[in-house]
Order: C-alpha cells, then structure tokens, then sequence
C-alpha cells in the first residue's frame, strides 16, 4: 500500500499539542490569578490578628 500524506491534515498534530499547551497556561493563570485575591486576604487577616494578640499582650505586661 502506499502511503501519502494529505494536505490538509499535514500540520494538526503540532497545532492540537500547540493548543493543548496554551490551554493548560491559560488554566494556571487564571487559577493564581483567582487564587491570589482569597489567599491573600486570609494572609492580611492572619497578620492583623497575630499583631492584635501581641499588643494586648503588652498592655497586660506594661500594666504590671
């Protein structure tokens, strides 16, 4: 049998593997993106309640 190659399907492969790629880099992006914003809340509210504690630790030692 001979083989032949087609025209129109001569590049598809490396397109679909193109594509594949670029999709799953849209995906990762968007997902820090989106996780970025909650996480990073978390972190401030974090913060602020360590700095709270720790003040209220000092007044209760500077008022001995």
């Amino acid at each position: 049998m001979k083989q032949g190659k087609r025209r129109g399907e001569s590049g598809n492969v490396f397109f679909a593997l193109f594509g594949a790629v670029a999709l799953i880099g849209v995906v990762g992006a968007a997902t820090a993106t989106l996780m970025r914003g909650p996480l990073g809340t978390v972190v401030t509210l974090n913060q602020q309640a360590k700095v709270d504690s720790q003040l209220q630790i000092a007044r209760k030692l500077s008022a001995l």
